[in-house]
């Protein structure tokens, strides 16, 4: 039992503040003015009041976790307003017990913990989130006041105000080869959406892409956060990554480890899949045949991507590492082999097109892949080499079938160079504007006894031994 002049009224603002922390009067009416004359009960907190609560929500926080919900965050707020209108007539006795008590107590911080006040800071300047992890800042729930009288609690607290920060970058410079690596990863980063979360493909395809073009991304050889407080600079500590918004700054290589395990999740947030961040490291990591396999895993059917895009993001792939005729043909990546018999065929009608349009006859046409026969003009066949070059920093891979091909009489040798440009090659320019060709086959097909004749033929011609 407690004496009534231990007890608090059961008023709305007591309780929202003390409830199951302080001693109140537990009545379901409101003790009114005529029996407040009877029972002596206190009907306003005190500075001890205010103290207790967060004393005991700073306790409750370690064990129970209870200052994640929003009604002890709101608590918080309460009491720092209250402390804050109050604290202009606070006598030098009542800021010693402040001083005192922040020695030994703790305050709720932004990422979710307690911390001493002498060990946080807070960031005058509204709207400013300091980069999670790089201070500890002062938890300060939203819509409560944050005025004179609020500063001047946060000093007696020994909480550092901070009026603004900035992020200083040393020599940065955008970084078009991530952007550009980016781009093809989007489709695939999307069919991962679809079936991670459930989304329409559609849908979140142009939302990752919305989200790509407005990306900027800076690489740096340096980079910190620099706070300012009553007008003297305070160096901050070095960070590997940091966004603002849509634009993106990080140290050195976006490559190397450190680096990417923390500018990943921030590409995640910008692209508006922030819970798909390892799924984007793994894409970004992977080449053609591995994302290939990642879909597989999946389950993602590349398939339902539009042509338009799937062609594009193949070709972006491609390009990055090999042409469509370097592809083996016993490669194991089905994206790479699909994207090379498209552009194949693509290849061959277009060509075929081109000679129909000059009068050759094309009816008889037989492909098999890049070798065409049965074209015929003026009752003679032309034998057709056909292949898809489009990324001329590779040499032809020429295979001996093909060779074969442009060694018969009339040959032709057809290049599609992209976006319709058709060109004709002739052998004998082919071989004088060439220093070397890769000639590429299966050992299968060959066989031991094969390959050892294969190779005593190109070991040594016309004294010069082949490498």
């Amino acid at each position: 039992c407690l004496r009534a002049s231990d007890l608090l009224n059961n008023l709305p603002e007591i309780i929202k503040v003390g409830a199951n922390v302080l001693p109140i009067f537990d009545c379901s009416e409101v003790v009114t003015d005529d029996w407040l004359k009877l029972i002596p009960i206190r009907t306003k907190l005190e500075l001890e009041d205010y103290l207790t609560v967060l004393e005991h929500l700073a306790k409750q926080g370690g064990a129970e976790e209870g200052f994640r919900r929003k009604p002890d965050r709101e608590r918080v707020g309460l009491i720092y307003a209250k402390l804050a209108s109050e604290i202009k007539g606070y006598s030098a006795s009542k800021r010693d017990t402040l001083r005192t008590w922040a020695k030994k107590n703790k305050l709720l911080a932004s990422d979710g913990d307690f911390a001493l006040p002498s060990e946080l800071k807070w960031v005058k300047e509204a709207g400013r989130k300091v980069p999670k992890g790089r201070i500890r800042t002062l938890l300060v729930p939203e819509d409560y006041p944050t005025d004179e009288g609020f500063e001047q609690l946060l000093h007696e607290f020994g909480v550092e105000i901070i009026d603004t920060f900035n992020v200083k970058a040393e020599d940065e410079r955008e970084d078009t080869v991530l952007m550009e690596r980016l781009k093809p990863l989007v489709p695939f980063l999307a069919l991962v959406a679809s079936i991670r979360q459930s989304e329409d493909l559609k849908e979140v395809l142009e939302r990752i892409e919305t989200r790509r073009k407005k990306l900027r991304l800076f690489q740096c050889t340096d980079l910190s956060l620099v706070f300012r407080a009553e007008g003297v600079e305070m160096p901050g500590e070095l960070m590997q990554c940091h966004r603002d918004g849509n634009t993106i700054r990080y140290r050195g290589s976006w490559t190397s480890k450190s680096t990417l395990y923390e500018l990943v999740p921030e590409l995640a947030r910008a692209l508006d899949v922030p819970k798909l961040n390892m799924d984007l490291m793994r894409l970004l990591q992977s080449d053609l045949d591995e994302i290939g396999a990642f879909m597989e895993e999946l389950g993602a059917d590349v398939s339902a991507l539009p042509n338009d895009v799937r062609e594009a993001a193949l070709m972006g792939l491609l390009t990055d590492v090999e042409d469509e005729e370097n592809i083996p043909t016993s490669s194991k990546n089905h994206l790479a082999q699909n994207r090379k018999h498209e552009a194949n065929r693509e290849a061959r009608d277009k060509v075929l097109k081109r000679l129909k349009e000059r009068g050759y006859d094309i009816t008889k046409a037989d492909a098999t892949h890049s070798v065409v026969n049965g074209v015929f003009k003026d009752g003679k066949e032309y034998p057709l080499v056909i292949k898809s070059y489009r990324n001329t920093s590779f040499k032809f891979n020429i295979r001996p079938n093909e060779w074969a091909q442009l060694d018969r009489e009339n040959a032709m040798f057809w290049v599609h160079r992209g976006e319709g440009s058709l060109v004709v090659l002739q052998l004998a320019d082919l071989l004088a504007a060439n220093k070397e060709f890769h000639v590429q086959f299966e050992t299968e097909t060959f066989g031991r006894d094969g390959m050892a004749e294969f190779a005593r033929a190109f070991r040594q011609r016309d004294g010069r031994f082949v490498r």
